[in-house]
């Protein structure tokens, strides 16, 4: 008799262990089901379409030769500089001249002054392109007809070289072409690859 009454209270131990997995699995249904109907999965599925969208926005580079002066002599050096892609000329010639304002990773000598601005860019559809220049290129810049000219070639030949439809580029400050560039180089003309290189 003793040995029934343990074998009963065995089943009846093994019985409430076997529903406990049983009772998890109907908890854990629950829950997802809440977590379906109720929320949670927008959050994530917004930041992930987020990060998504992001890694789809990052720029592409692609390389640009930059004109500096040469570091002992008159002539001119390239650079190669990477910057991003843009789907209009204005900004790429923007993005040109400004990586050209930030200066030379290698030394070679950068005539326009850092605080320069550009303050826009017009494309006559006839090969010329004329950029606009906050006032501090010639209040900043340093004096000399030689530092002149290396800015109006670094310009030149840096828009005209990256820029196959440009082939000629006036200069303005602030609007204006009256005045010469600081002393004596004027900006009443176009400049072109040929006017640079002579």
């Amino acid at each position: 008799m003793n040995l029934s009454k343990t074998s009963g209270n065995k089943r009846k131990d093994g019985t409430l262990w076997g529903w406990i997995p049983i009772l998890l699995l109907v908890l854990m249904g629950l829950g997802g089901t809440y977590l379906l109907l109720f929320g949670g999965d927008e959050e994530v599925s917004e930041s992930f379409v987020e990060e998504s969208t992001d890694a789809l926005n990052t720029p592409t580079l692609h390389p640009v030769l930059l004109y500096f002066g040469a570091p002992h002599d008159p002539s001119l050096r390239t650079e190669t500089h990477w910057i991003a892609a843009r789907e209009t000329t204005e900004e790429r010639i923007v993005d040109l001249v400004e990586s050209l304002i930030l200066g030379s990773h290698l030394e070679n000598v950068s005539s326009i002054p850092p605080e320069t601005a550009v303050l826009g860019v017009f494309l006559d559809g006839l090969g010329g392109a004329y950029l606009n220049f906050s006032e501090s290129l010639r209040t900043l810049h340093p004096h000399g007809d030689g530092m002149e000219w290396l800015t109006i070639r670094s310009i030149v030949g840096t828009v005209t070289q990256n820029i196959p439809e440009v082939e000629r580029v006036w200069v303005l400050i602030d609007g204006e072409q009256e005045k010469p560039l600081v002393d004596n180089i004027p900006l009443d003309r176009y400049y072109s690859w040929a006017d640079i290189n002579s």
